[in-house]
């Protein structure tokens, strides 16, 4: 936990800048929920005198579903905990096709309004929220719960209207960090010294990039302007200042449907 809040500290910075762009939070009415494709089991549980239905995973058999981006998704977990404890942590292990994105680390208590219906082997835990960013495109998830943990999940797809500009993932990069702005998890990629960003897109449009500049806290905005065809773009971090730098892209939602 400490190691990603360190990470987190030198990444703050565009952290801020990309929220600028981002859509206003989505409001309850803003979700729908979608049934995962695969889990380990179903457990009905009893939230204020409504029965809910949750699709349990754990380290071995994940919670599975398929999202065509670019979207937001969000994952309603319940730890299921002792009947002995009241505080407990876990984390939720993302994967994208195929890959690992990035682990969720999360803190819970017991939940005092909600109860498993006909199983008294455990209980539920107060929900815990986990965001996930979906680039363009086809994309299927995969989440783990680590080590021995067990949880019940519920999947909601949003519906909120959709921007004019949306992010796109680029093919290469160090690693992903993923922050928390006003309740939603925004996805962005690490370049260093060593390890480049690779963005590939199809113009003719115009790409938003969203950087750190030499100091921390300072931020920058820059346009791309991309002539027509497939290009291929390579950010590095340059300097002696820094030593990991965060990019987020958006494009037009319009020209998702360039063709080389």
């Amino acid at each position: 936990m400490r190691a990603r809040m360190a990470r987190a500290a030198l990444l703050i910075a565009v952290t801020l800048a990309v929220a600028l762009c981002a859509p206003a939070p989505a409001t309850a009415a803003d979700w729908a929920s979608i049934k995962p494709i695969a889990y380990a089991s179903k457990r009905n549980i009893l939230v204020e005198a409504k029965e809910r239905t949750y699709y349990q995973f754990n380290s071995e058999v994940p919670l599975a579903f398929s999202i065509e981006g670019p979207t937001r998704v969000k994952v309603l977990t319940r730890l299921m905990m002792q009947n002995d404890s009241d505080v407990a942590d876990y984390a939720v292990v993302v994967w994208r096709d195929g890959l690992p994105l990035f682990t969720e680390e999360l803190e819970t208590t017991a939940a005092a309004t909600a109860t498993y219906i006909q199983f008294d082997g455990g209980r539920p835990a107060a929900i815990r929220r986990v965001y996930i960013d979906v680039p363009t495109g086809h994309h299927e998830y995969q989440l783990f719960a680590a080590e021995r943990a067990v949880v019940d999940a519920r999947v909601f797809l949003s519906t909120a209207p959709k921007p004019r500009r949306v992010s796109l993932a680029p093919r290469e990069y160090a690693s992903v960090e993923t922050f928390d702005h006003r309740g939603k998890e925004l996805t962005y990629y690490v370049t260093t010294r060593e390890k480049s960003v690779v963005l590939e897109v199809v113009g003719p449009t115009s790409v938003k990039r969203d950087r750190s500049d030499a100091s921390p806290g300072a931020l920058r905005h820059f346009m791309l302007d991309v002539g027509e065809g497939s290009h291929t773009y390579e950010f590095r971090l340059a300097g002696d200042v820094g030593t990991e730098l965060a990019l987020k892209f958006y494009i037009p939602r319009g020209d998702l449907l360039n063709e080389p």
